[in-house]
């Protein structure tokens, strides 16, 4: 598990390096919401490629981009304005409000699976002090809906919310992009923001007010829930931590949980289904892929497991869901929900709509397809792998860095001048417009001592950097530094290019 310790230094790194940092902060705090400079960007940026790549173009689904605004009809055909609400309380003493279920669990409570009532129990018959005064004494939890409400138009009365999940346009786009392109199975992807009004936001980048996704959006025929591909995937092993195995530590006394915690179990994507832990080859496959997309980020695999939710901790749409969960210093962080989401959204915007949203199979059955989710929260992969790549000093560094994965550095490439004068400073100006022109993301630095240059190109994660010094000037070589060993090689300027994209 990533320590505390570890989380304090790299929030010090993040702020320091503008790398992640709080919105609008010459002005008081909003909480929940933060911005990010150009290498927390990059990062991000890089993630999301990956993600493309995998759960896009490897099998060639859709990518659309959807509205941020949603009306009402639709929010309360989705169930967002019934079901989508949080448990609030409140400070007797001060008056701050916080998330109840949270509020247990940050004081080692566990909440899941609890009802309202055990809630309510559970926060006035313990020693639990308000976080924000110090004293004791919450009211009744009261429940509080998410969504951001806006007026659409200049007319009262045609109310509109920002969107809780890029999901629902993507449901409600399907009528249309199937007659396009449509048969089953198809899927369709989106990256973009969602917004949910958080009662007590803390914990930095963990929990937001406005918030990044990758979602996909899986549509098949209830009756075929094979995967066309399954077979490439079948022999991927997974950590899984099923709901039988929670229930046993549940009913283990304290003392036995702590020496017994539920430990995941290590299984291919067949045995998931061998087992019948996955329901179907769809959702065995994503959990899969899900594995490999992240330690394609640099998250370790004992680092992560698929939780398997229990009913009573299932979304109202849910007829089956697993949680990716990521050790960080907050604990175990869910950060990616891969939930069976059956035909309810297709069926309660065809309802809500009166619109036809049925399509006909090749044997001439009219149905409304079911629908496996994927759906990743894009700030809290951010973190954790930065969390994941953070390094204290060692023989090499003398200084904190980040081992970021390569194709996770926020450049492709840092550019150094050794001095500034005779030259230097415009030939590394050179190479770097050369590279960019190659298609290169390049970071140039010429301020401070060429030891601090690499302090800071090594905290920021970049892999790779070009110092040009005097002997440039002669012979048209470089030095080339490789973060992790610090060594340094002398190569042509024109291999530059060949050794950074083979990496």
């Amino acid at each position: 598990m990533v320590s505390r310790e570890v989380r304090d230094k790299l929030t010090q790194i993040t702020l320091r390096r503008n790398i992640i940092f709080p919105s609008a902060d010459i002005y008081p705090p909003m909480g929940g919401i933060f911005d990010l400079g150009p290498v927390g960007k990059g990062v991000r940026d890089k993630i999301v490629r990956i993600w493309k790549k995998l759960f896009i173009e490897r099998n060639g689904y859709f990518e659309v981009d959807t509205s941020l605004i949603l009306p009402e009809i639709a929010v309360k055909a989705s169930g967002h304005i019934d079901h989508f609400s949080d448990p609030v309380t409140t400070c007797k003493s001060c008056g701050a409000k916080f998330r109840a279920d949270q509020l247990l669990e940050e004081n080692k409570i566990e909440t899941a699976g609890t009802t309202i009532e055990d809630i309510n129990r559970l926060l006035h018959h313990s020693d639990i002090k308000c976080p924000n005064c110090g004293n004791k004494g919450f009211t009744e939890v009261a429940f509080f809906n998410l969504m951001f409400k806006t007026n659409i138009g200049p007319v009262e009365g045609t109310p509109g919310y920002l969107r809780p999940e890029t999901a629902q346009g993507i449901f409600m786009a399907f009528p249309r992009m199937f007659k396009s392109y449509g048969k089953l199975p198809m899927a369709m992807g989106q990256v973009g923001r969602s917004f949910r009004n958080e009662i007590s936001p803390r914990q930095g980048v963990v929990r937001l007010r406005e918030f990044n996704q990758m979602e996909l959006e899986y549509f098949f025929d209830p009756n075929d829930q094979s995967f066309p591909r399954f077979r490439d995937m079948a022999g991927k092993k997974v950590a899984v931590l099923t709901y039988e195995e929670q229930e046993k530590s549940k009913v283990q006394s304290k003392a036995e949980q702590r020496r017994n915690e539920a430990k995941p179990v290590v299984l291919t994507c067949q045995e998931l289904l061998d087992k019948k832990i996955a329901p179907n080859e769809i959702t065995a496959y994503f959990i899969g892929l899900t594995f490999e997309f992240y330690e394609a980020c640099g998250i370790p695999f004992e680092s992560m497991r698929f939780r398997q939710l229990s009913p009573s901790e299932r979304a109202h749409y849910s007829g089956g869901t697993f949680d990716l969960e990521v050790q960080t210093s907050f604990g175990w962080l869910e950060t990616v929900s891969l939930a069976y989401r059956t035909d309810y959204d297709l069926k309660s915007h065809e309802t809500a709509s009166g619109s036809n949203i049925t399509v006909v199979t090749p044997d001439g059955r009219r149905i409304i397809p079911h629908v496996v989710e994927p759906s990743f929260g894009l700030d809290r992969l951010l973190w954790a792998v930065l969390e994941h790549s953070y390094r204290g000093k060692d023989e090499a560094h003398d200084w904190e860095w980040l081992n970021l994965p390569t194709a996770l550095s926020p450049y492709d490439v840092a550019v150094f001048p050794l001095m500034k004068k005779d030259g230097l400073a415009e030939k590394a100006q050179d190479i770097s417009s050369l590279l960019r022109n190659k298609g290169f993301t390049v970071i140039y630095d010429e301020s401070g001592s060429i030891g601090k240059r690499y302090a800071r190109a090594d905290e920021i994660g970049m892999k790779w950097a070009v110092t040009v010094d005097y002997d440039t000037l002669k012979d048209e070589t470089v030095t080339l530094r490789d973060r992790n060993t610090a060594k340094q090689t002398r190569i042509k300027i024109n291999e530059i290019s060949s050794i950074v994209s083979k990496f």
